[in-house]
């Protein structure tokens, strides 16, 4: 809505000025949960120097409603797993803020507009920025007294990326499987976030070698339909850092395919058969 759009430049406005010596502004939401150290050392990749837009790459298929048709088929970081400006960019963008209040009615797709067509800066995504699902539990942990337990060891082969099938709006990209410390910001219920913040420490008290792995828990599915078909399901496993080379080319191998490919596989016919 406008007013969510109003809210986006007063609130890099007031950034912006009570952090004059930030080199980064991240724009989240209150159901936005974000990884403050992980997120820092992922930025370390970049030049905060340069006009930079890093989100989870997301678009809107919308086209044919007015106010979202045109920003149909762009790309933009979505707004529930929030997004990061340099300063730089976050400086130039005010100067211009005017002009982008004007048209705006999306905050988060009309954004990504804006910096494209005006800048042609262009949303840079990083792989620990999760738009969607929105999670809402996470599988393979449980706590007792406090203490993360009984975290499962990971299959072998590694759990798949998942791809959600884009019917209205969406991330461009699957959820890939990561370790749990590069994660940088989920979109999620804060009823999460107690657990989400024990995460990291938990994954640095491991033996060398071995890691905590995140994904989406879509049990073995590759190619599912739109929004993740409602799975809020954050999973975590545990696993020797060597598997990954070890089990690769099981991971590469094609299962047996217990039904014909049709003629034309289309991504609806993957998201129907996984």
């Amino acid at each position: 809505s406008r007013g969510v759009c109003c809210k986006t430049v007063e609130g890099l406005r007031q950034s912006l000025i009570h952090f004059p010596s930030a080199a980064w502004l991240v724009r989240a939401v209150d159901d936005t949960f974000v990884f403050l150290d992980q997120l820092n050392l992922e930025l370390q990749a970049f030049d905060a120097r340069k006009l930079l837009y890093v989100g989870s790459a997301s678009t809107s298929l919308l086209c044919n409603f007015a106010d979202y048709a045109g920003a149909c088929g762009e790309a933009h970081g979505g707004g529930g797993a929030g997004v990061i400006l340099s300063r730089p960019l976050a400086e130039l963008f005010m100067e211009q803020s005017h002009r982008f209040l004007q048209s705006c009615n999306q905050d988060d797709s009309d954004l990504g507009h804006f910096l494209r067509y005006t800048f042609d800066v262009h949303i840079t995504n990083l792989p620990g920025i999760l738009q969607e699902p929105r999670f809402d539990r996470v599988n393979g942990v449980r706590r007792a007294d406090g203490v993360l337990r009984d975290i499962p060891v990971c299959p072998v082969p590694l759990p798949p990326a998942v791809l959600a099938r884009l019917d209205d709006w969406g991330p461009l990209l699957p959820v890939a499987p990561l370790g749990v410390q590069r994660l940088i910001s989920l979109h999620s219920d804060p009823v999460l976030w107690p657990l989400l913040q024990r995460l990291p420490k938990l994954a640095t008290a491991l033996p060398t070698g071995t890691e905590l792995l995140a994904f989406v828990d879509a049990s073995g599915r590759r190619v599912i339909g739109p929004h993740f078909e409602g799975l809020t399901n954050l999973g975590i496993c545990l696993h020797l850092n060597r598997n990954r080379l070890d089990s690769f080319q099981a991971a590469k191998h094609q299962p047996t395919v217990k039904q014909l490919l049709p003629s034309l596989a289309t991504l609806h016919w993957a998201a129907a058969h996984g």
